[in-house]
Parts: structure tokens; C-alpha cells; sequence
């Protein structure tokens, strides 16, 4: 006869939602990078590479004794596999992220050290000649992961996870 009420429920931590949702869109982005580079193919990186080849070697380059083409094609073998890790470090992020929404406490260490690595792999690809697309998605993700390994860490997320262990 009379409505049921619902169950009070605990509030999730609004510091480890922002720390789940900045992982995520970091694992995103991560993911992004991979897609447009694989997506894209050796195309996308050429102008990049004739770029580079023309302002270290243009007098090679316009005397037909360096090749842009094979140039770009090295390059892009060289930057093909970190694609494949970049999906694979990204899908794997995501999932993280979702764990470490629900307060698992496990998620949040496997997240920081999927971010550990993508930050490192970052770096490395900031320092390499790729094109300007991919230095800005290294340069955001690098934000977004170091935000949620920060985040995630928290006195307050750390008891949100404490009050989820203990339910």
C-alpha cells in the first residue's frame, strides 16, 4: 500500500569520479592516437618526414639522392607498433577507469601504472619526429594520466575505496 523507500545509498567520492573520468578520457585519447595513426598510414606521417627531410636535407632531397617516400615509410614502421601498444595500453585504461569508478581498489593501481607507461611512451614520441596531431594528443594525454594518477591517490579517494572494501 504504501511506496517503498529506497535504501539510502552512500555518495559516490566526487574525487574518484574526477579521477576515473580524466583516466578515461586520457585511455581515450590513447586510443585516438593509436587509431589515427594506423587509420592514417604512412600519408599521415609524410609531411612530417619531408618536412624534417627538407630542412636538415634539402640539398639531398632536391638532388634525388634521399627519398621522402622511403623515408616516410621507416618512419612509419617505427611508429606503427607503439600505435598497436597505444590501443591496446588505451582499451586497458578504460577498463581501469570503469573499475576505479566503482572503487575497486586493485583498478587504481593497474590504472597508475598503465599511466606510468603511457606517460613514458609519451615522452618518447614528444621527442620523436611524428606529425603535430600526434605531439598535441601526447601533450594532453600526458595532462589527463598525470591529473588521475594524482587524483586517484587522493586522501579522499583513498576513502571512498576504504568505505567500499568495507561494505
Amino acid at each position: 500500500m504504501f511506496p517503498r523507500r529506497p535504501l539510502p545509498q552512500k555518495q559516490r567520492s566526487g574525487l574518484l569520479t574526477v579521477a576515473a573520468s580524466i583516466g578515461g578520457l586520457g585511455a581515450l585519447l590513447v586510443v585516438a592516437w593509436g587509431v589515427l595513426l594506423l587509420a592514417g598510414g604512412r600519408g599521415f606521417v609524410r609531411p612530417a618526414v619531408e618536412a624534417y627531410a627538407n630542412q636538415q636535407a634539402g640539398d639531398l632531397v632536391s638532388a634525388g639522392m634521399l627519398n621522402v617516400d622511403d623515408l616516410a615509410d621507416t618512419a612509419y614502421q617505427g611508429l606503427q607498433p607503439r600505435a598497436d601498444i597505444f590501443l591496446a595500453l588505451g582499451v586497458l585504461g578504460l577498463i581501469a577507469a570503469v573499475l576505479v569508478l566503482r572503487a575497486v581498489g586493485w583498478a587504481r593501481i593497474v590504472l597508475c601504472v598503465l599511466d606510468v607507461v603511457i606517460l613514458g611512451l609519451a615522452a618518447v614520441d614528444l621527442g620523436d619526429l611524428s606529425p603535430g596531431t600526434l605531439h598535441a594528443l601526447d601533450a594532453v594525454m600526458s595532462i589527463c594520466v598525470l591529473a588521475a594518477i594524482v587524483c586517484q591517490w587522493l586522501p579522499g579517494s583513498n576513502a571512498a575505496v576504504r568505505d567500499r572494501k568495507a561494505a
